[in-house]
């Protein structure tokens, strides 16, 4: 995080960063993102294993 000379952060770390998000936009704001996310990582992880799996047994078979 950049911080401009002579002028204070506005948060003073991580911890304070969650909190201050909490109390101004309630608690699930801490999961914003989290739907595209879990949409976009589960196909992937699908694909992931079973694409494993399948060379796995080639390579056994080999």
């Amino acid at each position: 995080m950049k911080v401009e000379p002579g002028v204070e952060p506005l948060y003073k770390g991580a911890l304070d960063c969650a909190m201050k998000t909490v109390r101004v936009e309630g608690p699930m704001a801490l999961y914003k993102g989290f739907i595209p996310t879990i949409s976009r990582q589960g196909p992937f992880t699908v694909v992931l294993f079973v694409t494993l799996e399948q060379v796995r047994k080639l390579l056994k078979d080999f």
